[in-house]
């Protein structure tokens, strides 16, 4: 109870406005009806195009992000709406908001971290990079939340100027597990890769499940899984 009590009270008062991409309209309203002892309230972002298919882009209303937490609920995965939300991005903190967050459920260039041939290109820095560059807030710097950053390599791509937090929903997964309808449920743990074993596998090793651990094999532009042990 104390606990909770303390995350209610770091908000100090202030109101919390949560933004969203347009393709993560669902989820942003899905994260506001969960908000119970401190109300989030949406922002409202238009997303237009001029005639030449560059961003046309308007915040109603932003008034609201003076003295505001702000959210911004991110989506990457398209090279194409990457500018858009890296310019709101850039703006939000010009507006006095107290503090950003942005939640990123998944880093997309994450796969491409490393250069293993001359020539090739990590995007997953040129992204960081460009994460690193949302300017500070009345309180300090932003912070960037990720679910899935792939390899944690990744975090160090990013620059003092935003703090990185890495999350997982592994803990989720373990309290469904624990729920006494699944203990006699027959499950395996099976991991994607070596790299998933050793990121999570300890975090499994109270549980009797039997563990699978796959390998990802790559020919030309293909992939497959195969189980490895």
């Amino acid at each position: 109870m104390a606990e909770e009590k303390k995350s209610v009270d770091k908000f100090d008062g202030f109101p919390t406005v949560l933004f969203y991409a347009r393709e993560m309209k669902k989820l942003a309203e899905e994260i506001q009806s969960c908000s119970k002892d401190h109300r989030i309230e949406l922002g409202d972002i238009e997303w237009k195009a001029f005639a030449d298919s560059w961003p046309n882009i308007f915040i109603h209303n932003s008034e609201q992000i003076r003295h505001s937490h702000v959210l911004f609920l991110a989506s990457l995965h398209n090279p194409q709406t990457i500018f858009e939300q890296i310019s709101v991005l850039y703006h939000l903190p010009k507006y006095l908001c107290r503090s950003l967050k942005v939640l990123l459920p998944y880093f997309p260039t994450g796969t491409m971290e490393r250069i293993q041939i001359q020539g090739e290109i990590a995007t997953a820095y040129s992204l960081a990079q460009m994460l690193s560059s949302i300017p500070l807030t009345r309180t300090g710097p932003s912070e960037i939340v990720i679910f899935d950053i792939h390899s944690l390599q990744n975090q160090f791509y990013f620059s003092s100027n935003i703090i990185v937090r890495l999350e997982s929903t592994v803990e989720l997964l373990l309290e469904e597990l624990k729920k006494p309808e699944n203990q006699n449920e027959k499950y395996a743990i099976a991991f994607p890769d070596d790299g998933a074993h050793k990121r999570f596998g300890h975090m499994f090793d109270e549980c009797n499940y039997p563990v699978v651990i796959c390998s990802k094999i790559r020919e030309g532009d293909l992939r497959s899984t195969a189980i490895k042990e």
